[in-house]
């Protein structure tokens, strides 16, 4: 069976959205920072094949903050992160490292 180790698991989420899922948050239109204490589990079949996850959530953890959206990530630098990482194992590893033969 894996496990990650828990801790804290956070996202980001405009305020209509945690609304509509039953967060009591004050603005709509902002965008907040929810997180709590979290662990995971995935049990694995006799093959070690995936066969689910189990989430286990620390209610009273749960925090929730207005964040100033010039201080969050974007989808477009998300992006790019992820191919300057790309790259550099590319270069250091070669093309297609990651493709199993």
């Amino acid at each position: 069976m894996g496990r990650e180790p828990g801790g804290d698991r956070g996202q980001l989420a405009r305020g209509a959205d945690l609304q509509a899922i039953g967060y009591d948050v004050q603005r709509p239109d902002r965008l907040y920072h929810v997180s709590s204490r979290q662990a995971f589990i995935w049990p694995y079949d006799e093959r070690a094949r995936l066969a689910g996850e189990h989430l286990y959530e620390d209610k009273t953890s749960l925090r929730v903050e207005e964040v100033d959206p010039a201080e969050a990530i974007t989808p477009a630098r998300v992006r790019e992160i992820h191919r300057e990482q790309l790259a550099k194992l590319e270069a250091e590893r070669g093309e297609n490292f990651w493709v199993r033969a």
